[in-house]
């Protein structure tokens, strides 16, 4: 495991559950594991965390209660609850990236981790692409095409919002996100 891979946060009150996430992950992810709500609000204050594997119902502070914290704080980790917990109406209310129900098998709970990863880079590629896309078009709007045409710069911009186009595009079709109007 190279020491730049994605870090993952297991939040599980089951020491043995825990341990069992932990030990699918390590393989691609550097891996943290904390057994109930408040460390995991303790872990998730320091940052650096990218994905958050969340159950809902433990003994100290509830999924549910860090999941919020997580998301007042602005915290960009994308979260998955992974419980016992039936899910309900309450639902729509949470701020959660997916729901998997226990018991959840090692292809399931790998090809979660790595589906939110590829939903992060998406949404980082779509945030560059739309930033480039302004400033082409207030040059576009304020220049003439033939200042625009010799320089360099323009060329090397358009370029790269071609190619976060196409990687735009790539990545929304492996993650199953459908296109949105600037794409």
């Amino acid at each position: 495991m190279a020491p730049n891979n994605p870090k993952v946060l297991v939040v599980e009150d089951d020491a043995l559950l825990a341990d069992l996430y932990a030990d699918w992950l390590r393989v691609d992810y550097e891996v943290e594991v904390v057994h109930g709500g408040e460390p995991a609000l303790e872990r998730l204050a320091e940052g650096g965390i990218d994905v958050v594997l969340l159950d809902r119902h433990m003994p100290d502070v509830s999924g549910d209660e860090v999941l919020v914290t997580l998301r007042d704080w602005g915290l960009d980790a994308r979260v998955a609850m992974v419980t016992g917990v039936t899910p309900e109406m309450d639902i729509l209310e949470m701020g959660f990236d997916d729901y998997l129900l226990k018991p959840v098998d090692r292809e399931t709970l790998v090809g979660t981790v790595e589906r939110l990863r590829e939903r992060s880079t998406y949404e980082e590629l779509r945030i560059e692409l739309g930033s480039l896309r302004v400033k082409r078009n207030v040059l576009q709007l304020e220049q003439s095409e033939r200042r625009l045409a010799g320089d360099g710069r323009f060329e090397r911009l358009c370029n790269r919002i071609r190619h976060l186009e196409a990687m735009v595009a790539e990545r929304r079709s492996q993650v199953g996100i459908q296109p949105v109007a600037d794409d």
